[in-house]
């Protein structure tokens, strides 16, 4: 598209051939300024009233049969400059520039002067990138040193991409780095930079740089998650082999398939879970984390449990013999190893006497008071002290008539 200024009052005819007319002044002088993709044209004007404007003509210089062309009518005597947009960079052309009247004829030609467009612009020297980055890559380079450049397009593209994209314009000619983040993990980028003009010419791409964030940590391969203590679950693991590992994350459900909780984080490869309460069964996952937040995947799930309580005696027999009562059971399971019978007395109607016995037998023989109502309660003990449900017999009362 050809740009111009000025206008001419009258409308007047324009031959689809020139016709000279040899009275009329010729341009003494044509000169020219060449841009990236620009030719600006100078003249000194005609100022006769008889002048109604002026014709430029061109024709590429290379081109032995082109010929030149009438690309612009300029209608206004008093304009001196025009400029010839949008032609392509590192092309020569010849111009030409005639007077017209307002019958349409004009002055001879000038002669020919040879203009040429200037080079693309070039991108900047410099374009480097730090690599390993966690999920950022951080683009360096070194600023353009032409004035005109304003600012920088950013564009990327990954592998499997057909066609690089737009990512990030930067509104200053001083800008020396970009850091792209919220990337994913361990994968590759690739970047190349333009420079763009005030006019909104845009450099040749630069060098591309390519960028490889950094992995997450290995994971865990195995945990091996106790089942046989009383008061907690313990975790072990094989550390990694990574010197940038921060800490070991453990989760913790109550199903297989649940929700998991984060419960801690420790810099050692074992982990115990204290617990409160007998007979629990949890799940458990664990995660390597690095110091720069980056977390490995979680393992697997693994099952863990700490000891119940054991289970309950089952009583066989009570037996009464005078002041003789002897109580017979049998233990609920094989962790047992002795046994804890609670003897309570009702001495009054508000007062009990209490004796404790243990014993490693499945029995007791014990002597009893007559006429006084006597209860025993009965716990299984494992080796760390766990006691079971009690089992209690009904009052016993060894009668006695006192004469």
């Amino acid at each position: 598209m050809i740009l111009h200024t000025g206008c001419a009052k009258q409308p007047h005819p324009v031959f689809d051939e020139p016709q000279y007319d040899t009275a009329i002044p010729a341009i003494p002088r044509l000169q020219w300024l060449g841009d990236i993709n620009a030719i600006a044209l100078e003249w000194e004007p005609n100022h006769d009233p008889e002048i109604a404007g002026y014709y430029l003509y061109r024709k590429p210089k290379d081109d032995e049969k082109a010929t030149f062309k009438r690309v612009i009518h300029i209608k206004n005597r008093f304009q001196s400059h025009h400029i010839d947009f949008n032609l392509p960079t590192q092309s020569k052309y010849l111009y030409q520039i005639s007077a017209v009247n307002h019958k349409g004829f004009e002055s001879k030609p000038t002669d020919p002067i040879n203009a040429v467009t200037r080079p693309t612009l070039q991108s900047v020297t410099y374009f480097t990138s730090l690599d390993k980055l966690p999920r950022k890559a951080k683009l360096i380079w070194r600023p353009h040193q032409n004035g005109r450049v304003h600012g920088y397009i950013i564009e990327r593209m990954r592998p499997g991409d057909k066609e690089w994209t737009k990512h990030a314009t930067l509104e200053h000619r001083l800008f020396a780095e970009y850091i792209d983040d919220q990337l994913d993990d361990d994968q590759v980028y690739m970047y190349r930079l333009r420079a763009k003009t005030f006019d909104g010419i845009l450099s040749t791409p630069s060098d591309i740089v390519k960028v490889i964030t950094k992995a997450v940590p290995k994971s865990i391969d195995k945990v091996t998650v106790s089942k046989e203590l009383p008061h907690s679950i313990t975790l072990s693991w094989n550390p990694l082999k990574q010197d940038d590992i921060a800490h070991y994350n453990v989760y913790r459900g109550s199903s297989i398939d649940g929700s998991y909780t984060l419960i801690a984080k420790v810099t050692a490869p074992h982990y115990e879970d204290n617990l409160t309460t007998y007979g629990n069964i949890f799940f458990y996952k664990v995660s390597a984390q690095d110091f720069d937040g980056l977390e490995s995947e979680h393992t697997q799930s693994w099952l863990g449990k700490n000891l119940p309580i054991p289970e309950r005696v089952t009583l066989r027999s009570v037996d009464q013999n005078q002041e003789r009562t002897t109580l017979t059971w049998v233990r609920g399971d094989d962790r047992t190893i002795k046994y804890k019978i609670i003897k309570r007395e009702k001495t009054g109607w508000f007062k009990t006497k209490t004796e404790t016995i243990v014993t490693t037998a499945a029995s007791l023989e014990t002597t009893q008071e007559p006429n006084v109502p006597t209860s025993y309660t009965i716990y299984a003990i494992d080796k760390y002290d766990i006691q079971s449900e009690p089992v209690a017999t009904s009052d016993l009362v060894f009668e006695k008539v006192v004469q």
